[in-house]
């Protein structure tokens, strides 16, 4: 391996870019390749967790028809906000009250 590739490596993985040369075609490959292999941003991997968890506590929902479940499963899937909400409530009766009124929403 080459000192050019080892830098271009080495910069890739501390998110610096180092152009191999003063060439803007170079430098642009090398943006790319270090965004490329940078890992996602962490309140990405963060809300994923978090929707999978408000969509596994969506499918207990037994009181919700199966309809009603992909509804609510869909808005879940569109918004930070209400799957924070949802797995904040605590409240049996009110829970139930503010999932319908979120699929009443769509309608």
């Amino acid at each position: 391996m080459n000192s050019d590739t080892l830098t271009v490596f080495q910069s890739a993985t501390t998110s610096e870019v180092m152009p191999l040369d003063s060439d803007d075609e170079d430098i642009g490959v090398t943006q790319t390749m270090a965004k490329a292999l940078a890992p996602p941003p962490s309140d990405t991997v963060i809300y994923a967790s978090q929707c999978y968890a408000a969509i596994k506590q969506a499918e207990k929902e037994t009181w919700l028809s199966m309809q009603g479940c992909l509804t609510f499963v869909k808005i879940l899937e569109k918004d930070n906000s209400v799957v924070d909400s949802y797995l904040a409530i605590e409240n049996e009766e009110f829970h139930q009250i503010w999932v319908q009124d979120k699929i009443d929403s769509v309608f």
